[in-house]
């Protein structure tokens, strides 16, 4: 009798594996991604790619124009959606929420293909998907290209298996759209596009002959992407060679397996980051965060293991070794591309694909270890395992949701000072933004951010060629001249092209200078220009060069967002 009841639950168990556990999906990702994003803002380059979409269609640029590099001619389509919704803050940060969905799901769909024989890996690996942030742009929309890139990778990748093991012509011919989606919008999963018949290779069931067809649609459809690459990465100037350190191949070596290994250290994630740059004072106390990362770490991991599992299931990990290989060459080959990109050392873009391969390695073993526990002590340490690992990982990125709502805190008074001061240009007016050393990351803090933003907030492309940024931290300079300050460094290329010219004249009669107070974190209007100025500085009359106007609706958009408990 007793038997028979547990064979029953334990069969019952097994049919709820097969489910997908959506209110522990939806849990983690309201955790790891969504508990702070109504006090976020924009942070970084996620400001310049809405800038590009905001300019392109007064410079005749279409939906499908590349920005950044000649392979990225979808980036550009969520953030004009987002600037077209009105609400262009909320579309982005809603879009990075349901890709990060997207990619546990996908984690939990490829867990199933390559382990059939252990139910329970499929939900463990969604939930430690949804739970690995070891990113520095994790759950930021800066990184919205990247993830949507590897969304539409994943779904490849998923769709090319499901022709492998059953033949499913659906899924063959949504191999080249995702890829396509995916290689035409980034290059963060092209490394893992090379390596990709590793997962063919471990999917149990696959018919081998179907892989031929499969292989050459594969390849066929990343042609023409690879041939523009190649050209990108054997030209003489360009982004890659801008983006790419030069590291010695001891150096290649130990960055390498430092990013590889950074897979599995949560706690870093949670308690080690490095910045790159300080933080602002948080928004949501320590204690909290750890509240809230170790409570919904209990809940999911009670939800997913609160039953024994059914008898044979995934006990044993010769089966299901190849795939976990497979998944852990992958997420060694994901990190390897960004071994010698700038930033990498801090964590940047690195680990956005790479944490999908390494937690369905982690599932496959967590599913062996609890498949082979005996009593209630085995299971309760396998169970207090994965519920200690998945509250780092939601720690880890409630750290990077207080950041990051630190800092649009302290972005936002600044770039409401800028519209404070000098609610609108006179026609033919400069707008010169000057600042003193600092120790935070300023929402100005280069040339090109500067211009984005001060075109989206006055919503005129024009404005572009009319703003300069003077800082101690950049490149930049300004000499003062007899009839204005003759300023050189990080110019618009745009504009540059227009004129021809390296440096630009600021004419003091047609000047309005900003200071920024790092006390106050804003902006102030010069009433008089420094005695370096000469004689021609007393035509400086920034009032006349002023106009009062009420805010544009995109400048309300963006400074309006993300207000909630800051």
């Amino acid at each position: 009798m007793g038997e028979s009841r547990a064979e029953g639950e334990q069969g019952q168990a097994g049919r709820r594996d097969g489910r997908t556990p959506w209110a522990v999906y939806l849990g983690l990702t309201a955790v790891a991604w969504g508990a702070l994003v109504l006090v976020q803002g924009l942070w970084h380059d996620e400001v310049q790619i809405l800038f590009r979409a905001f300019v392109g269609p007064e410079r005749g640029e279409g939906l499908l124009s590349a920005i950044t590099t000649p392979t990225r001619r979808l980036l550009r389509l969520p953030f004009a959606l987002a600037l077209a919704s009105g609400r262009p803050v909320q579309v982005l940060h809603l879009l990075m929420g349901l890709s990060w969905l997207a990619a546990g799901l996908l984690a939990e769909r490829l867990a199933r293909r390559l382990w059939p024989d252990a139910p329970v890996a499929a939900p463990l690996a969604g939930a430690l998907a949804l739970s690995a942030t070891p990113d520095f742009f994790t759950g930021a929309p800066v990184a919205l290209g990247y993830q949507l890139s590897i969304v539409a990778f994943l779904g490849a990748a998923l769709a090319s298996l499901a022709w492998l093991q059953g033949g499913s012509r659906r899924a063959l011919w949504a191999v080249p759209l995702c890829l396509t989606a995916s290689l035409w919008t980034s290059d963060a999963a092209a490394g893992a596009w090379a390596f990709a018949p590793l997962l063919w290779a471990a999917a149990p069931g696959r018919t081998p002959g179907r892989a031929r067809g499969l292989g050459a649609l594969w390849v066929l459809s990343a042609l023409p992407y690879l041939v523009l690459l190649l050209r990108q990465l054997t030209g003489q100037a360009g982004y890659f060679q801008r983006a790419l350190v030069p590291l010695s191949a001891g150096q290649t070596a130990r960055r390498w397996l430092d990013l590889a290994l950074y897979n599995f250290t949560p706690w870093r994630w949670a308690f080690d980051r490095p910045a790159w740059f300080p933080a602002h004072d948080g928004v949501l106390p320590p204690a909290w965060r750890a509240a809230l990362a170790l409570g919904a770490a209990a809940l999911a991991c009670w939800a997913l293991l609160r039953r024994p599992p059914a008898a044979g299931t995934g006990s044993s990990l010769r089966g299901g070794a190849v795939g976990v290989a497979a998944v852990l060459a992958l997420m060694a080959v994901s990190n390897g591309v960004f071994v010698r990109v700038q930033l990498s050392d801090l964590y940047c873009r690195t680990h956005l694909l790479s944490r999908v391969f390494a937690s369905l390695a982690l599932a496959r073993l967590a599913a062996a270890a609890w498949a082979g526990a005996r009593g209630p002590l085995g299971r309760g340490l396998v169970r207090g395992g994965l519920g200690l690992w998945l509250a780092l990982g939601l720690a880890g990125g409630l750290e990077r949701q207080d950041y990051f709502a630190g800092y649009w805190r302290a972005h936002r008074p600044e770039l409401d000072s800028i519209l404070a001061q000098a609610p609108a240009l006179a026609p033919g007016a400069h707008l010169l933004l000057r600042v003193p050393a600092h120790e935070h990351y300023l929402a100005t803090e280069a040339g090109y951010l500067a211009r984005a933003w001060a075109s989206l907030l006055y919503q005129d492309p024009g404005v572009e060629c009319r703003v300069f940024l003077w800082s101690e931290h950049r490149p930049t300079s300004c000499v003062p001249r007899a009839e204005g300050y003759e300023c050189r460094g990080e110019r618009s290329p745009d504009c540059q092209r227009l004129d021809g010219r390296e440096t630009e004249l600021l004419r003091y009669d047609r000047l309005v200078l900003l200071e920024y107070q790092p006390a106050t974190g804003r902006y102030v209007l010069a009433e008089s220009l420094p005695a370096e100025a000469g004689a021609g500085g007393a035509s400086y009359q920034p009032r006349g060069q002023v106009l009062p106007q009420e805010r544009r609706p995109l400048a309300r958009a963006l400074l309006e967002a993300g207000r909630g408990l800051a």
